[in-house]
């Protein structure tokens, strides 16, 4: 359910995306949660024309993405290290995303609703079933406008696993621009979720990450909340994505790890 966001950021670019000629197919197939966030919500400047300047941005970020995969692949097998709460790398990243949102805008209705929706259905529905009512939340204002055991996966379930993650993500991507034609103008509605939906989604996946986190049992949710408001005051203050991510795990590892 969790890469159903790709069908919400397909929606918010289908005008941006549109005339971009050959360019368009790979711009979708890149787009990851930082190459949409920078392509959504970038003030391109005057002269530089913006099919090039999306692809260049979907390009830098899926070649460093592709590098440092390789990069971490090989070097962990060399280099051995304590990397206990090294995930919250995700949710830094999901909070740097969203404050970018957030900054960018001067109403916030669409984060409030965001935030709102997914805190009131994960104390509803609890940390395994808030994401389809909390989609269903967020969408509707516009209309108006278990725990498991371990299981090791066998070498062929692995290829299957990631092969259906590669199919649901580039589905979840192209969809919107499949349905809706190029060539028509995009439906006020669809347009006015295009809007809308950026900072709730967001909004949505930094809760996701912490959804599991427990405020009734020791450390009482401590690390976590003191490593996002790490990362909320860094990025206010510097605005640099690298540093508010690095800075922000770095510091959650530290405290999970000696201090909780």
């Amino acid at each position: 359910m969790i890469q159903a966001r790709h069908l919400f950021y397909g929606i918010a670019m289908l005008d941006k995306f549109k005339g971009l000629g050959w360019k368009k197919p790979y711009l979708i197939y890149g787009m990851c949660d930082e190459t949409f966030s920078i392509n959504c919500s970038a003030e391109i400047p005057e002269g530089i024309d913006r099919g090039w300047f999306y692809f260049f941005v979907t390009l830098l970020n899926q070649f460093y993405w592709v590098a440092s995969a390789t990069l971490g692949g090989v070097l962990g097998s060399f280099i051995h290290f304590n990397t206990e709460g090294l995930d919250f790398v995700m949710t830094a990243m999901f909070v740097v995303i969203f404050l970018e949102q957030w900054l960018k805008e001067k109403h916030h209705a669409s984060e409030w609703i965001g935030l709102a929706a997914s805190v009131g259905c994960l104390l509803l529905f609890g940390a395994d079933n808030f994401l389809v009512p909390t989609m269903i939340c967020i969408l509707a204002p516009s209309a108006g406008k278990g725990k498991r055991g371990d299981r090791t996966m066998t070498l062929a379930q692995q290829i299957i696993t990631v092969g259906m993650c590669v199919l649901a993500t580039l589905l979840t991507r192209f969809l919107p621009f499949a349905v809706f034609n190029a060539r028509k103008p995009t439906p006020q509605y669809i347009h006015y979720l295009g809007e809308l939906l950026p900072g709730a989604i967001f909004a949505m996946l930094v809760i996701y990450c912490l959804k599991n986190v427990s405020v009734l049992a020791a450390p009482f949710g401590l690390p976590e909340f003191i490593a996002v408001a790490a990362v909320i005051v860094l990025h206010v203050w510097k605005r640099n994505n690298l540093l508010s991510i690095g800075v922000g795990t770095a510091l959650y590892m530290f405290l999970i790890q000696v201090v909780f």
